[in-house]
Order: C-alpha cells, then structure tokens, then sequence
C-alpha cells in the first residue's frame, strides 16, 4: 500500500516542532474525547439506567394500550 498524499517537506526545524506540537495537541484531544465517550457509554449502560428507561418504556407503552382501548370500546 502505497501513500499518495504529498510529504511535507520543513525548511526549518521551528515548523517540524510547530506541526509536532499540533499533532501532540490533537492527540491529546483525541485521548479526551475517547475519556468523554467512555464516561457516557457507561452511564448510559448502568444497571440503574437501563432499568429506568425500561420501566419508562413499559410504562409509555401500558398508557398508550389504556389510551386505545378506551377509544374502542
């Protein structure tokens, strides 16, 4: 596999260390925003939390069901 994107090429070492810098930067936001997803996907997959949404669930669907048979009867 052959990359096709053209090479940089630096003329002075202060632009090597100012793309390095930027490339650490980004990392590190990278590395934040994996930390962040993480934190969510846990939240969001506690016990506590999904048995909320489910009782939330069952109860929408249970109104929904009362709501239709009072209309049919």
């Amino acid at each position: 596999m052959t990359d096709r994107t053209p090479h940089k090429i630096y003329t002075s070492f202060e632009e090597l260390e100012n793309d390095l810098q930027i490339l650490k930067l980004q990392k590190q936001i990278a590395q934040e925003q994996i930390k962040l997803n993480y934190e969510s996907t846990k939240e969001n997959l506690s016990f506590l939390t999904v048995i909320g949404n489910t009782a939330g669930y069952v109860a929408k669907r249970l109104l929904a069901i009362k709501v239709i048979n009072k209309f049919f009867r």
